[in-house]
């Protein structure tokens, strides 16, 4: 079955890493410039509510040197805010429906 996550990326974060020169970064063609993540999913939450959290592949010099893992994001599953209607909720509605 399909899951949702919800996150957010550290904007700043990111910048600091792509001036750094630490991560991997490509572009295409067209001029595009892009930058891959790595996502991982846990299979509980943190103490934090977490479920997942986004970082960035380094480069192959600076894997080597088993630099820190540069974290960039977190995730938390989404979770359906949904309660269910019950027949008295729709008790004063006037059925004025010509069919």
């Amino acid at each position: 079955m399909a899951q949702s996550f919800y996150g957010s990326i550290n904007y700043d974060k990111l910048i600091e890493a792509l001036k750094s020169g630490q991560i991997k970064t490509y572009k295409t063609e067209n001029g595009t410039r892009l930058i891959n993540v790595n996502v991982w999913i846990n299979d509980e939450a943190d103490q934090y509510g977490n479920s997942g959290s986004i970082s960035l592949p380094l480069k192959d010099e600076f894997q080597e040197e088993k630099k820190k893992v540069i974290y960039i994001g977190n995730l938390k599953k989404n979770t359906p805010s949904i309660t269910e209607a019950t027949p008295q909720d729709f008790e004063e509605i006037e059925d004025d429906l010509p069919f």
